[in-house]
């Protein structure tokens, strides 16, 4: 579990890294077409980021009660 941690926390720098540089391309005042090609590639690293957090937390933390009970909860809100 310390493994899945370690991992899940510098996939986190990685994606709050990607979203500092988004927000940086975003506030250009105009964009030419590679600085558009760049957002969309900075998009693109930070959905992989969030998809690996959950593909590693999946394949360690054993799917059953825990999932539902947290789906449930979520219903509930």
């Amino acid at each position: 579990m310390d493994e899945l941690l370690r991992e899940v926390e510098a996939e986190k720098e990685h994606i709050i890294a990607t979203l500092e540089a988004l927000k940086e391309a975003l506030e250009r005042e105009e964009k030419t077409v590679v600085e558009l090609a760049v957002i969309a590639a900075f998009l693109q690293n930070a959905y992989n980021g969030m998809e690996n957090i959950i593909k590693r937390t999946f394949a360690i933390v054993p799917l059953g009660n825990r999932i539902n009970g947290y789906y449930y909860e979520l219903q509930s809100v």
